[in-house]
């Protein structure tokens, strides 16, 4: 689960996520940077460079695409006052240089940058300018009340991707720069200046559906300029929160939280019940937990569980696996069949467990210290909290994490640009802490390339590139806003694959690298597809859109996936051939697979029963550690099967109309699960379900 803490107003810390680790080194390389700037610089800032080696006279050069330390001539030379002749320099950017030239100054953003003397480069290394101005807020206005369950919002600015967040509870940006009172239900990074509400998010770091706006309800909206397509390239540079409510009709009555108890502390149960007064109308409700996250200063409510059922209570199962010493929240959304909710006010409980620290270093193979690294946090049995799944090192190469529970706990490194992923395990015993040293081993090559658009050769933004050697080692990359992406390797073969949404699923193709040939480059042009997939899911109770839903649309080996909008609408870019379509949302039956045989661009309705049986559960390994992505079968007695995925915490939920079930579990590798026999009426819930 991806917390909003990552883009918080403290973001420096977590900005050196992206690539604080110098790019590859070339080996031939005379220079060798030893400072720049950590973090975001504004343009009135210092700009720190250090090195050694080299000749006297030393240039700095800058691109806003990664090039590995290629040659000279793909940097463009900065318009500094002079050549750098000594071992350090410090300028700003200039705002001063004429319009024709500001492209070769640095630029407001992303700036991959090198050193150069004529006869060898540095590594590359990077250089974020942050504006001074932050986005002008358009839609909706401050105040302004809306009937739209699915409102666009709007903005105008000059950053190259901005952070968008609805919170429903008011929040305020102090003087200081830290957060108070955020509780988000939906965020988003995005590089345009709209976007609908409960759009996915393109960049993928906030998985999962914005849940209903509650009749009556005031909610605040704000956007901040971003760098680097990641929640850690937020900008500090924040507008006021803007404040809208909606008012399409009267609400349901709210439901009233009855146990746990206001202020209850639970000593370290492994199952706690929850429960809440039934409301008249309401066919299902949903229950969200969540974590009262404070990092410097800042403070916002993140959800760290959440489960759908037709009943007032519910169970949490596995809490000494997901919880630590902590203080908790957790609220309900009522839901009727016409698609009205309503929502629960908070309540807070204690849990108290067993727990000490986690020191955890991170070093290089030689035993230096590694600053700025990634780092998540699993543990065996369980998850870890929402606050420990993605942190970083400090400048000390050091991660401290407090009030961890005694246990057995996965540490991994995954994303450390320059260096090969690493996994180890931690036995967390002693109530005085515990101490893990990583030991990252440098990749010792690198690829690089651009995915651009064979139409009119535009950069492709968000396209996945996978490398798979084929011996169990596989790393993934993103590209950037210019379709350009780079990654740390080791030399070998490697299966490379390419997929970009909205664009045909490109053949795949390999990438062998010896000790010779430490860069690689691996380009590709897409087709964009020529088709769409468009249509309307409608509740057959009311023959009203449904907001929310969760589409999969799967061509090939591509799948695609979008949510409905507030009128049920949704599309998808399509080719020709065969595909398959998909729709789901907690408390709706779901509906049959639908199989296209795509000519021509479709229109399709899909029609989902409000009075949907419930069953949830866990998919576990031998450990008890939750299943990522393990497929769950429900086949009736009679017609069609229903499947769904696990979520990264193993929980599931199929939604079943009435008659006789057999529920399966599956995921490759694993044995074959036991096997759960049902038979539900109208709205029924089976929870508790599990599969080892």
């Amino acid at each position: 689960m991806k917390a909003f803490y990552s883009l918080k107003r403290v973001i420096p810390v977590y900005l050196l996520l992206i690539s604080i680790c110098l790019f590859f080194q070339n080996s031939l390389a005379a220079l060798q940077v030893t400072q720049f700037p950590q973090g975001m610089r504004k343009t009135t800032s210092d700009i720190n460079l250090a090195w050694v080696g080299g000749a006297d006279r030393v240039h700095v050069r800058c691109s806003i695409s990664p090039h590995g330390a290629v040659s000279a001539a793909q940097y463009d030379s900065l318009h500094l006052p002079s050549q750098l002749a000594s071992a350090s320099y410090a300028f700003k950017v200039s705002t001063t240089i004429p319009a024709a030239y500001r492209e070769t100054d640095l630029r407001n953003g992303y700036n991959y940058c090198v050193l150069s003397d004529g006869v060898s480069l540095s590594s590359e290394f990077p250089i974020v300018i942050e504006s001074s101005v932050a986005p002008v807020l358009g839609t909706p206005a401050n105040g302004v009340a809306i009937s739209d369950a699915s409102p666009v919002f709007s903005w105008s600015g000059q950053a190259p991707f901005y952070t968008l967040v609805v919170s429903d509870e008011p929040f305020r940006i102090t003087d200081s720069g830290t957060v108070e009172g955020l509780s988000a239900i939906w965020q988003i990074i995005t590089p345009n200046t709209s976007a609908r509400f409960g759009d996915k998010d393109p960049s993928g770091l906030f998985p999962g559906t914005a849940p209903p706006l509650i009749s009556g309800k005031t909610y605040n909206w704000l956007v901040l300029n971003n760098y680097g397509n990641s929640g850690a390239a937020t900008s500090s540079v924040a507008p006021n929160p803007r404040a809208f409510s909606y008012s399409p009709a009267s609400p349901l009555a709210v439901p009233i939280l009855i146990a746990p108890n206001s202020g209850d502390t639970i000593k370290g149960l492994d199952k706690i019940d929850f429960s809440w007064s039934q409301v008249d109308d309401a066919v299902n409700y949903k229950v969200e937990l969540l974590e009262e996250n404070l990092i410097n200063g800042s403070q916002a409510d993140v959800i760290l569980w959440k489960a759908t059922t037709p009943s007032s209570y519910i169970s949490l199962e596995g809490a000494s696996g997901l919880f630590r010493r902590y203080q908790y929240k957790w609220r309900v959304y009522a839901t009727s069949a016409t698609g009205s909710a309503s929502l629960s006010v908070k309540r807070s409980f204690f849990y108290d467990i067993t727990v000490s620290k986690i020191l955890i270093k991170c070093q290089d193979s030689e035993g230096k210290n590694l600053a700025y690294i990634p780092v998540k946090v699993k543990r065996l049995g369980g998850n870890s909290s929402a606050l420990l799944q993605s942190s970083s090192t400090n400048n000390e190469g050091s991660l401290e994490i407090q009030n961890m529970a005694l246990g057995t706990y996965t540490i991994s490194v995954e994303n450390a640009d320059g260096y090969l992923p690493k996994t180890d395990t931690l036995i967390h015993s002693s109530l005085s802490g515990s101490t893990v040293t990583i030991a990252l081993s440098p990749a010792k090559a690198k690829v690089i390339g651009r995915i651009v658009s064979i139409k009119n050769g535009a950069g492709i933004l968000n396209s996945s590139i996978e490398f798979n050697n084929g011996k169990g080692q596989v790393l993934k990359t993103v590209s950037n806003a210019q379709g350009d992406y780079s990654l740390g390797i080791d030399y070998g073969t490697w299966a490379v694959k390419i997929q970009a949404n909205a664009y045909a699923n490109p053949r795949d193709t390999s990438l062998t690298l010896y000790a010779a040939q430490a860069l690689g480059r691996v380009d590709r042009s897409l087709y964009g597809l020529d088709y769409s997939v468009s249509g309307k899911v409608i509740n057959s109770f009311t023959q009203q859109g449904i907001y929310g839903v969760e589409l999969r649309f799967t061509q090939g080996s591509q799948i695609s996936t979008a949510t409905s909008d507030g009128k049920g609408a949704f599309s998808f870019p399509a080719t020709s051939g065969e595909a398959f379509l998909n729709a789901s949302s907690p408390g709706y039956v779901a509906p049959k697979e639908e199989k296209l045989q795509i000519l021509g661009s479709l229109v399709k309705t899909l029609v989902l029963d409000p009075n949907a049986s419930i069953v949830s559960g866990t998919i576990r390994d031998d450990a008890g550690t939750g299943l990522a992505n393990a497929t769950i079968r429900a086949v009736p007695d009679a017609g069609f099967p229903r499947e769904t995925q696990s979520n990264g915490q193993g929980y599931y939920e199929l939604n079943l109309g009435s008659g006789a079930w057999r529920i399966s579990a599956q995921k490759n590798g694993y044995s074959k699960s036991d096997i759960h026999d049902f038979v539900f009426e109208s709205s029924q819930a089976a929870g508790g379900t599990h599969f080892n």
